[in-house]
């Protein structure tokens, strides 16, 4: 009974530096490693506590995706942190659904990819842009400076803040096995 109790935190714990992770994606275009690191090691944790004999596979396979990834960080296709993050959260999911993770992680990264472009070619072809006529006023509070900040970046081609796409990834994850134990037909 204390395992699911520790799990359960462990878990708490994981989805809130994900969702920090992706306040500050949203906010600078950044993943913190520190974050990371809490991620990983909080997920190192969960794998201990849950099925300790794969936590030697678990660790080679986010060894794996770090340097998978890495070759599209290092032609500038994804960010840093964002391949950081995708190992760090390797650490806690299941190895025979590691596949599933990273493709629902890929098609939410593909939905916000669509979200922005499309965002982009709206905000490039709206009336305000072309004629600059627009009067911009000064902020009056945090939602509105996020709102002018994420049109300029999108508007500039900029990055897509793709820890939102490994939130929502992981999210779906955890739904399905949390289904998975309540119906009881795998835990």
């Amino acid at each position: 009974m204390l395992d699911l109790w520790v799990s359960a935190f462990l878990w708490t714990v994981i989805l809130i530096a994900l969702t920090v992770s992706v306040v500050t994606d949203l906010k600078d275009r950044i993943v913190p490693n520190e974050l990371v690191l809490f991620v990983a090691i909080n997920g190192m944790s969960l794998t201990l506590l849950s099925r300790p004999e794969l936590i030697w596979l678990n660790i080679l396979l986010a060894v794996l995706v770090l340097f998978g990834f890495g070759i599209f960080a290092r032609f500038g296709m994804v960010g840093w942190g964002d391949v950081k993050l995708v190992s760090a959260v390797t650490m806690f999911i299941r190895p025979d659904r590691l596949g599933l993770v990273l493709i629902e992680i890929a098609i939410a990264g593909g939905v916000l990819s669509g979200v922005y472009l499309a965002a982009y070619h709206t905000l490039r072809n709206s009336r305000v842009y072309q004629t600059r006529s627009a009067v911009i006023t000064a902020p009056t509070g945090a939602v509105n400076r996020f709102l002018r900040n994420e049109r300029a970046r999108i508007l500039a081609a900029d990055s897509v803040p793709y820890a939102l796409a490994i939130f929502v990834g992981v999210g779906w994850y955890l739904a399905v096995e949390f289904h998975q134990c309540y119906a009881a037909t795998f835990c």
